[in-house]
């Protein structure tokens, strides 16, 4: 009780500050843990991310003719809905969410600005080869940036950092955590040109405030799950 007292109620209020971005850099170097690339930033969801992303596209590629998103029908609403304003849209059709050649090809045609993908789609639960498609769409069109939304893949499959810009992800879905929390990986091209994805001020990790609790809580219940697939199978991903 007394440690209650002394570290909650009547504790002083920089080293609660202390105390919380110490959980948050926990919280992020848990995630690289798991996943690999670089500690990710942490927001409040993968539709938050999603429309921050846009907002940053639009200012970096605006000026002329609407940018060019390409993207299949299986995508998530928030999505779209974040893409809907200043950019215009081309369908990535189902034969090219499994087959990368075709999907070149169709970048080679089109030269979008954008590629929105979602590693497993929300619609019919496909596994997607994000890095190929990726790898695949970049030769087509080496100016692209490629959004990977992994929302539906953490927990599932290991998120495909490779190839992308920025990969966006929740925790609510397959690693069972709270709403209210989601990574977004970046590139260095993506936190050069896009700075709207970096912190600045916020240490490098994420504009604005966040909910330490709610995203310890997330990647600690991460990193429990995984653990105890690893005991059950006997091997890691």
């Amino acid at each position: 009780m007394q440690g209650f007292w002394d570290d909650e109620l009547f504790a002083y209020p920089e080293g609660q500050v202390q105390r919380g971005r110490a959980e948050h850099r926990r919280a992020r170097a848990l995630a690289a843990a798991l996943w690999g690339g670089d500690p990710p930033a942490l927001t409040a969801g993968t539709s938050e991310a999603l429309r921050t992303i846009a907002y940053a596209l639009r200012e970096r590629l605006g000026g002329g003719e609407a940018p060019l998103v390409l993207m299949s029908e299986h995508e998530h609403p928030s999505a779209t809905a974040a893409f809907e304003r200043g950019f215009r849209a081309a369908t990535l059709p189902d034969a090219a969410l499994r087959d990368p050649t075709a999907a070149g090809a169709i970048a080679a045609g089109q030269r979008p600005a954008v590629l929105l993908l979602s590693q497993v789609t929300c619609t019919i639960g496909q596994v997607v080869p994000a890095r190929e498609i990726a790898a695949a769409v970049r030769a087509a069109a080496p100016e692209i940036f490629v959004i990977v939304d992994a929302a539906q893949a953490v927990g599932l499959v290991p998120p495909a950092l490779t190839g992308a810009d920025v990969v966006v992800a929740s925790g609510h879905k397959w690693l069972f955590g709270p709403p209210g929390v989601g990574f977004a990986w970046t590139s260095p091209r993506a936190r050069a040109e896009l700075p709207l994805l970096a912190g600045d001020g916020e240490e490098g990790e994420r504009p604005g405030s966040s909910g330490v609790g709610r995203t310890t809580s997330r990647c600690t219940q991460g990193w429990l799950r995984r653990s105890i697939c690893t005991r059950r199978s006997g091997t890691s991903r």
